[in-house]
């Protein structure tokens, strides 16, 4: 079994479950309460790909949202290593993760699975204009280097 393989099938067992097998396009979609992920294997470039529509951006407060959608990308604040992305013919909001598989774990990529259903729950709601404000912290280690722990140059 390759790695992208076993480690949807762990993290879909640790959440219950069992034997979900990829589609013709080697990709499968989870669906959770009223949020779908969809994760496909790009086989040639050793990554993951992790999607999940968000919402929609409509004509009232476009603006607006599509700068709050920029500033949560920049530095990926607002996302933790993932991207918001805007079809701009029908107005779906993504937040897409691209994941190397090289050195994951089972451990490891259970955690990012979390952290971002997490994110795209937040998304959601915002999007659905039932929150405003900061993003969720994520779970395990940080996304970004402790103060001390970055080189200066």
């Amino acid at each position: 079994m390759d790695l992208a393989r076993q480690l949807i099938a762990s993290f879909d067992q640790s959440i219950g479950i069992d034997d979900l097998a990829p589609d013709d396009t080697g990709g499968c979609t989870l669906a959770f309460d009223d949020m779908s992920v969809r994760l496909v294997h790009l086989e040639e470039a050793e990554q993951l790909l992790i999607y999940s529509p968000v919402g929609y951006v409509g004509p009232a407060g476009r603006e607006a949202t599509l700068t709050a959608l920029l500033a949560a990308n920049l530095f990926f604040r607002g996302t933790q290593g993932a991207a918001l992305g805007l079809d701009p013919d029908s107005g779906l909001v993504t937040l897409a993760y691209a994941l190397n598989l090289a050195g994951y774990d089972e451990g490891r990529f259970s955690q990012l699975m979390e952290n971002f259903l997490r994110i795209a729950e937040h998304w959601k709601q915002h999007l659905a204009g039932e929150l405003s404000g900061s993003v969720p912290e994520p779970a395990g280690e940080p996304a970004w280097p402790a103060e001390g722990q970055a080189l200066r140059v």
